[in-house]
């Protein structure tokens, strides 16, 4: 028997899920595993290199990036954070053509432990369930400090992919991106 007790439960509308797909494959770029952290307001996906050298992270806000959002946080828990391999998320999402929105939530299964589920929605209502188990994790965060970097760089996006992608052997890159 199921037994369900969701801790995060958000909806990914059909106009982000291209950019949803986007972030991720940006974070697997960076690392292999992608942490997932989700807060009262945000959910956050970050990816670390194994060297721990590299890092990545998108904040997705409550309100602008999901159609729903809801958070249940047991005990005195802040946050409810899991780990997961990147390349298997990364699955989900090679074909969003007929999806028309994507569920995100957590759960307990008995017998088989913690679950975050990517619940794919068809446009003729046709659902598609990927199920991966995960153990909770620590926090990841970049030590980053605004005084240690020497230069600021504003351009277009384009302009920014066209630098990136020539940059090898660089010691050390810092961007930050703000709206």
């Amino acid at each position: 028997r199921e037994e369900e007790v969701s801790c995060v439960d958000a909806t990914v509308p059909q106009a982000r899920l291209k950019l949803f797909s986007a972030m991720l494959a940006c974070l697997s770029k960076t690392g292999r595993e992608l942490f997932v952290e989700a807060t009262p307001d945000k959910l956050t996906l970050r990816s670390l290199n194994d060297a721990k050298t590299a890092f990545a992270a998108f904040d997705l806000s409550k309100h602008s990036f999901f159609d729903a959002y809801s958070l249940r946080l047991h005990r005195d828990d802040t946050s409810f954070s899991c780990k997961l391999s990147i390349r298997d998320v990364c699955s989900v999402l090679r074909n969003t053509k007929n999806v028309s929105s994507m569920r995100i939530f957590s759960r307990v299964v008995e017998d088989l432990g913690h679950e975050l589920v990517f619940e794919l929605v068809g446009e003729h209502g046709l659902r598609r369930r990927h199920r991966f188990t995960y153990q909770d994790c620590e926090l990841i965060h970049a030590i980053f400090t605004h005084d240690g970097a020497s230069s600021l760089s504003c351009q277009p996006l384009q302009l920014s992919s066209q630098l990136l992608k020539h940059i090898h052997g660089a010691q050390e890159v810092a961007f930050e991106a703000t709206p």
